[in-house]
C-alpha cells in the first residue's frame, strides 16, 4: 500500500503519491489514483493507441481528439 504524505506546497495540491510523485489537491483523487498507479491502463481508443486507465479519460480523448461523442458513437458536426 501506499504511504499518505501531506506537503505544504504552494501550489495547492497536498496529497503525493509515493510511488510515482503526482500531487493532488484532494485526498479522494489521490485515493482514486491509488487504486491504478503503476497497473497497465486496460483501455484502448479505437481510432489510434491512446490507452488510460479510467472511461470518463476515455470518453474526454475521443471528444477532443476525434470529434467523437463515445455514448452516441457519432461525429460531434459532419462536413457537407
Amino acid at each position: 500500500m501506499f504511504k499518505l504524505k501531506v506537503s505544504s506546497r504552494s501550489n495547492g495540491k497536498l496529497f503525493h503519491c509515493e510511488k510515482c510523485g503526482n500531487s493532488y489537491t484532494y485526498i479522494r483523487c489521490l485515493k482514486r489514483h491509488m487504486l491504478a498507479c503503476g497497473k497497465e491502463k486496460r483501455l484502448t481508443c479505437s481510432f489510434c493507441s491512446h490507452k488510460t486507465h479510467r472511461q470518463d479519460h476515455l470518453n474526454l480523448h475521443m471528444f477532443h481528439k476525434h470529434n467523437i461523442v463515445p455514448q452516441a458513437g457519432k461525429p460531434i458536426k459532419e462536413d457537407n
